[in-house]
């Protein structure tokens, strides 16, 4: 018998298109531990337009009921591995109608 650590993974698309194929902007997080997990959106003036700490959630576009406009969108991304150690992840997205 042989134990192997495992060490957080993450994928973040770059793109997502609301109503379309891609239609929910979320990370993917492999061996994470949802207990500490922090998903934000923001727009280009730093406003948080979505926050989750739900692993299965993600951004829909929108913003207090209203479609958000197209555009570049900044992410921040904060979670704890199985292994304990706390990640930080940031980049953009960009929202396509």
């Amino acid at each position: 018998v042989a134990c192997v650590p495992l060490s957080p993974s993450s994928y973040v698309p770059n793109a997502f298109t609301p109503g379309g194929l891609n239609p929910v902007f979320r990370p993917v997080v492999l061996f994470e531990n949802p207990e500490r997990y922090s998903f934000r959106v923001f727009n280009r003036w730093g406003q948080v337009v979505y926050e989750t700490s739900i692993p299965s959630e993600g951004w829909k576009g929108d913003f207090n009921g209203f479609e958000s406009p197209t555009g570049v969108y900044a992410w921040q991304l904060i979670f704890r591995g199985i292994n304990r150690k706390e990640y930080t992840k940031s980049g953009t997205v960009t929202l396509i109608r």
